[in-house]
């Protein structure tokens, strides 16, 4: 089972903490150390109100924000891009966000069942809105044009 090393005693914990996921990454880095820790830094206590800590569940906001920077880890923007603008359009253009699942999901289910499925699924009250995350199928549009003649 893939989620095994993940699951934990308290079976009403979240899976996935960003509070735990951190203090794993802490723990890693502090055993990859290369040189000894200083004594004024061992004595040094963490804040115990930090303004942003980590939480205990990971939110819309925080599962995005952890996919945009796993995403800038493994590709970075090119050294070239000195200007923030320029920076900012390669981000939009190469980034990934997480909606970019269920655009893809409901363009899957709209081309192999139809836009009433997949305005179903996506929980859609209109097609009109269905028809924003999941794409025409461009491909069934030239089948039939050559099928037309």
């Amino acid at each position: 089972m893939i989620l095994k090393p993940f699951l934990r005693t308290d079976t009403t914990a979240y899976l996935f903490s960003p509070r735990l996921a951190m203090e794993e990454r802490r723990a890693a880095r502090r055993l990859a150390r290369q040189t000894p820790m200083t004594p004024s830094q061992a004595k040094r206590k963490s804040k115990r109100r930090p303004k942003k800590a980590p939480g205990e569940a990971y939110t819309t906001g925080s599962y995005a924000h952890a996919i945009r920077d796993a995403c800038e880890a493994a590709w970075p923007a090119p050294e070239d891009l000195k200007d923030e603008q320029a920076l900012v359009e390669w981000r939009r253009q190469h980034g990934w966000h997480p909606h970019q699942l269920r655009h893809t999901a409901l363009t899957k289910l709209r081309r192999e069942f139809g836009i009433d499925v997949a305005r179903s699924v996506a929980g859609h009250h209109s097609p009109a809105v269905t028809e924003v995350y999941a794409e025409v199928d461009a491909g069934k549009a030239a089948e039939a044009m050559a099928k037309m003649g």
